[in-house]
């Protein structure tokens, strides 16, 4: 098979997909908490409060507590950081911002189940 021919059976298979926007990112959602869920991020500081989220002009920002400092993103379609609070919390600086993302989406999970009757 040519590069043209692979190339063509891609297009063809993209051009198949009559799903909706919101049913592709449903899709990738479902993946991405899937993804996020089987993580071991023990090693991270724990949320211990409710994570607070509000609207901005761009955006939804997010603020989660912890017991070194707080995880927060301001909305504006820009990184997840954290910002310590304790000596401890100086450790996590330089966590990438995917793990804080997907450490909110375990709590987020834990406690929709919690509340919902799960584990």
């Amino acid at each position: 098979m040519t590069a043209f021919d692979e190339a063509w059976e891609i297009a063809k298979e993209e051009e198949e997909d009559t799903r909706s926007n919101q049913e592709k990112f449903d899709d990738w959602s479902e993946e991405n908490n899937a993804r996020a869920s089987m993580r071991d991020l023990s090693h991270l500081p724990q949320i211990i409060g409710p994570i607070r989220y509000y609207e901005t002009r761009r955006g939804v920002a997010y603020e989660a507590p912890t017991e070194h400092g707080l995880i927060y993103n301001d909305g504006h379609g820009g990184a997840t950081f954290f910002d310590h609070t304790t000596e401890e919390g100086k450790a996590f600086r330089d966590v990438h911002e995917r793990d804080w993302e997907d450490l909110i989406i375990q709590h987020e999970s834990k406690a929709h189940a919690q509340a919902y009757g799960g584990e």
